[in-house]
């Protein structure tokens, strides 16, 4: 069996629209809705294949922490703080690839606090954890890769249900 890929190609109709519609809310938005979704539905794939450790979950904590009471350099700096130890956390041990795919989209996720283009690690590993968390191991890589587009579909509905029309902040990121 070929190697599995940990995230999808940015070509994807579902990731174009997402690279077109993030650009067009604020970071608060953006952030929001990444971190949410994130938390029901990437954070529980982690969590169900590995013993549970703080990392992950606490980069995901403080960053929507920070989004939700503003912005200041003193949280920001926690929020980098946090994402370099999930990602430490993520390296110091041999995951399972869907509990590593989900850990690295929940960190890079957490990150957008700071660094807006990393929201879109919801979609490009989030959707293949799903996947492959859905489908099991040992299928074709484009059946995975199907999945992880309904996957995108679906975070693309939520993220149209959180959009302010006409936002007068855009975060304006460029992927």
């Amino acid at each position: 069996m070929a190697k599995l890929k940990k995230m999808l190609d940015t070509t994807s109709p579902q990731i174009q629209t997402l690279m077109r519609l993030i650009p067009e809310q604020s970071l608060t938005t953006v952030c929001g809705w990444a971190l949410d979704y994130a938390n029901e539905y990437i954070y529980p794939i982690y969590q169900n294949k590995v013993k549970p450790e703080k990392a992950v979950k606490k980069c995901l904590t403080v960053s929507k922490a920070f989004i939700d009471g503003g912005c200041n350099r003193k949280e920001k700096k926690a929020v980098r703080e946090a994402v370099s130890d999930a990602r430490t956390s993520i390296n110091m041990y041999e995951l399972p690839l869907t509990a590593e795919i989900a850990a690295r989209c929940c960190a890079s996720v957490a990150a957008a606090a700071y660094n807006t283009p990393t929201v879109l690690s919801l979609a490009l590993y989030g959707g293949m954890a799903v996947a492959y968390e859905t489908l099991g191991m040992g299928r074709e890589q484009n059946e995975y890769d199907e999945y992880a587009l309904t996957e995108c579909d679906k975070m693309i509905e939520a993220l149209k249900k959180v959009s302010v029309e006409n936002e007068t902040n855009p975060c304006n990121c460029v992927f």
